[in-house]
């Protein structure tokens, strides 16, 4: 029987520090573990056939709020991790997109981090059928007062088309499926609040770590067991 696959998975990777604390290891070896999932998840969303693959890495607040010595750990391992030559030559090689969305430049002070974001985003911006996306300082809320302000100060109506189009986020299509691991079935910073109006989604207790890709299998098979009315 022929299987629905969303088009677009947006993913929220919750417990890395809570499955550090349950192991007995500092937080920063949950986001290492952590990190890991984000290119097996990646490579197996593609092989089901999902077109658009968002992960939420930070959000604003995360950056703001968090110990500075979590945070540089954490983009010094975002630094080894993109820095990796196979992420580019898998892009490259299946023409994927890459993009990395939000407030992320006001925060990485890193040249060496900023170069290889810039080069991957550069090297893979001629693709449109498949992207892969990442949310990094990226707040919701705050995306849509930016957009709102931005029209404001142009002079220009404030409507639906404008709106989105004024969106740090407006290159993405709408979200299918959202998945929240980490057992906590909550929403936070208005994420992608545009793209995910009409979205399903999935929360599941697994911490982000033990997501594996039979817990992608699940949900995407739950997507297929729904039914989407869209306001019909």
């Amino acid at each position: 029987m022929f299987m629905k696959v969303p088009n677009h998975i947006a993913i929220i990777p919750d417990g890395n520090r809570r499955w550090a604390k349950a192991h007995r290891l500092n937080p920063w070896e949950g986001h290492t573990e952590g990190a890991q999932r984000y290119w097996e998840i990646s490579d197996y969303a593609h092989e089901l056939g999902v077109n658009h693959l968002t992960f939420w890495g930070l959000s604003y607040d995360n950056l703001k709020k968090r110990p500075k010595i979590e945070i540089k750990f954490i983009l010094k391992l975002m630094e080894s991790e993109l820095s990796k030559p196979f992420i580019l030559e898998r892009c490259l090689k299946n023409k994927i997109r890459a993009r990395v969305v939000g407030e992320w430049r006001e925060f990485i002070t890193n040249k060496k981090l900023l170069q290889i974001v810039e080069n991957l985003e550069k090297q893979t911006e001629k693709f449109q059928d498949k992207s892969l996306n990442i949310m990094l300082a990226y707040d919701g809320q705050r995306e849509m007062l930016a957009a709102v302000n931005s029209l404001v100060k142009a002079g220009k109506r404030v409507d639906e088309a404008g709106l989105r189009n004024a969106l740090w986020s407006r290159e993405l299509p709408d979200v299918d499926l959202v998945i929240r691991s980490g057992g906590e079935p909550h929403w936070s910073a208005g994420f992608m609040m545009w793209q995910t109006a009409n979205s399903q989604f999935y929360f599941t207790d697994i911490l982000w770590p033990d997501f594996k890709n039979q817990e992608l299998k699940k949900a995407t098979a739950e997507y297929d067991r729904r039914e989407r009315r869209l306001g019909q």
